[in-house]
């Protein structure tokens, strides 16, 4: 295998550092961020009467 060229290393050494040397983009959302476990609504009445103690 024949060795690179001074000329092609140099420029496989500046696109290899320009990537590594930019921070990661986080990707474009829409809308607010909600978790996955977050309650989104009220109960409704009698929805959740299991959990409720008896009185």
């Amino acid at each position: 295998m024949k060795p690179l060229s001074p000329a092609v290393a140099a420029l496989l050494l500046a696109a290899l550092t320009a990537c590594a040397a930019r921070p990661p983009v986080p990707p474009e959302c829409e809308g607010e961020l909600v978790p996955i476990n977050a309650h989104t609504a009220t109960p409704t009445a009698g929805e959740n009467d299991a959990a409720r103690p008896r009185s």
